[in-house]
């Protein structure tokens, strides 16, 4: 069982999967005085209640635009699910192929979902992500990113206006029947609620006429993408679980060094000891040093593959080291138990 986490500035997203099937979602808002027993006893609390085990969990995976929750988080996970969890962040490329240069990398939740887009949908696409920020992500043909934008999302603007302005009421966010009404509130949905939907679609096409795809497919995504697309001709797929999926996907790029050692005494007794040391495939080598897979292979906790580390770093996490260590405890304990 994998347990997906996308941590936006609104809310934190958790989702469970069992092979491809997404059982269940649930939501936590995003606080950074949150403890990490919290978050822990609400996530178990909702696996308890759809017959599901915490223990049953194998592997975690998370992607987060805010940073300072994320020790508390990792924590979380680590103590109540016992896993340490794979985090998509700088050191940790989603996979997503650039057509364009540039220094900045993009958001661990954008990249993602880029290639999410991409393996359900294919390319060429656009993706929407309505959340706390708007953002729009360009895929050519090729799947490679061709840039994007970002603005405040729907319910940041509409509390912008409304907590500049005293006298302006806080609004539901829901389509009005027309442009012209006669009430305070029907005003503010009108121009926040129609206004954002237009300047959402004049976005997207010039998006398609940039990347001359005319009718180049939209994917949205978010907790806003419904609102938006139900009223819009331009969005095809609105697609809520879209970062997950690309968390699940990006788990398949998981891997592990393995060093097992054996040994058999006359009498028939025998000993092993199993050393790992897990990681994560890159899509592109990384690093001049190591030999073999090293390269390619890269150690989230370290942000470096194995060729950027150092001779003490590697024989920190060596799956050989691991090997011996516990070889030789139980070899020192077969000894002691048979007074050799």
């Amino acid at each position: 069982m994998l347990l997906a986490i996308d941590v936006g500035n609104t809310n934190i997203c958790f989702g469970i999967y069992e092979g491809a099937e997404l059982l269940g979602t649930f939501r936590l808002k995003t606080d950074p005085d949150r403890t990490s027993d919290e978050i822990g006893l609400f996530a178990c609390e909702y696996f308890r209640r759809f017959d599901l085990s915490p223990e049953a969990v194998e592997d975690v995976i998370i992607a987060s635009v805010v940073p300072h929750v994320m020790y508390t988080l990792t924590n979380a996970v680590m103590k109540y699910f016992g896993r340490r969890p794979m985090i998509i962040d700088d050191g940790v490329d989603p996979g997503l192929a650039m057509g364009v240069s540039g220094d900045e990398r993009l958001g661990p939740d954008r990249s993602v979902a880029c290639v999410a887009a991409i393996e359900k949908y294919h390319a060429p696409c656009i993706v929407l992500d309505f959340g706390t920020a708007t953002t729009l992500d360009a895929l050519n043909a090729k799947g490679e990113y061709m840039g994007g934008c970002i603005t405040a999302g729907l319910r940041v603007s509409a509390d912008a206006l409304t907590g500049r302005a005293s006298l302006l009421p806080r609004v539901e966010l829901a389509r009005p029947e027309k442009v012209l009404n006669t009430t305070a509130v029907g005003h503010i949905q009108a121009g926040i609620v129609l206004g954002y939907i237009g300047a959402t679609e004049h976005l997207v096409r010039l998006a398609r006429e940039e990347l001359g795809v005319p009718d180049c497919k939209v994917i949205a995504t978010g907790g806003l993408a419904r609102l938006v697309a139900d009223n819009s001709e331009l969005i095809q797929v609105v697609d809520r679980d879209l970062v997950l999926d690309g968390l699940r996907g990006e788990l398949d790029r998981s891997a592990k060094f393995v060093s097992c050692i054996c040994c058999a005494f006359p009498g028939g007794d025998t000993i092993t000891a199993r050393g790992e040391c897990p990681g994560v495939i890159t899509y592109a080598p990384r690093g001049e040093d190591g030999f073999g897979y090293d390269p390619v292979f890269f150690l989230p906790e370290y942000k470096k593959t194995f060729a950027q580390m150092t001779a003490e770093e590697k024989n920190a996490v060596s799956h050989r080291g691991r090997a011996l260590a516990k070889f030789k405890t139980e070899l020192e304990n077969y000894l002691h138990g048979t007074d050799q």
